[in-house]
């Protein structure tokens, strides 16, 4: 049952991201952020694997010391739906702001790069979001890292694939990526990183609350 939830607050959370930097970037630029194709390879293929991976988790280690849940709970009770929602929220504040930065200082005069940026980010994101959704409650520092070997196989799976996309010719033609210097990729990281500790550290302010 925990192991479901993860799953569809995975793909949801990222989704939500995705349509929320696509909108606002749009609705203040006339640049879409994102190429077809790049939405389309994160839900099918980095999505997709690492969403599998958080299928067959282990159990968290507080599951022992939650009160049993109701029968008749929603899988999606208006909880989980809020928190999808802020969550995903928070993944899309990083990457238009990977947007932004790109466009109009990095590279003001290319399209590709500030796709590439967007892109690279919010799949950098997403696979680091996974461990947040290991645990409801727990940060991701109090689980173990090794514990899901599947989620890691996914996650080395995504990073080479992803790799690939952005630094092999023929599929960069294919998915409109182009090279990217230090800035971009230190602009990168900044903004794929921060969200993601931002989400464990309002998880574990909402649990200390309740």
């Amino acid at each position: 049952y925990d192991n479901l939830k993860k799953f569809i607050s995975f793909l949801l959370s990222g989704n939500i991201s995705e349509v929320i930097t696509i909108f606002l970037a749009m609705l203040a630029t006339s640049i879409t952020p994102l190429r077809a194709v790049q939405i389309l390879w994160m839900n099918l293929v980095t999505d997709s694997l690492t969403a599998m991976a958080l299928g067959v988790d282990a159990p968290a280690p507080d599951i022992m010391a939650r009160p049993p849940r109701e029968p008749s709970e929603n899988i999606l009770s208006r909880r989980n739906q809020a928190t999808i929602l802020w969550q995903g929220m928070i993944l899309s504040l990083g990457s238009l702001a990977a947007f932004f930065i790109a466009r109009y200082s990095l590279y003001p005069d290319s399209v590709g790069k500030p796709q590439t940026v967007v892109f690279t980010t919010l799949v950098l994101a997403e696979l680091m979001h996974s461990f947040n959704l290991r645990s409801e409650r727990l940060s991701f520092t109090e689980s173990s890292f090794f514990e899901n070997k599947a989620l890691l196989l996914a996650l080395s799976t995504c990073l080479a694939l992803q790799a690939a996309v952005i630094f092999f010719p023929p599929l960069m033609r294919l998915f409109g990526t182009e090279y990217l210097n230090a800035a971009g990729w230190g602009l990168i990281l900044a903004c794929s990183v921060l969200p993601v500790i931002l989400i464990d550290r309002v998880k574990v302010l909402l649990r200390k609350r309740r």
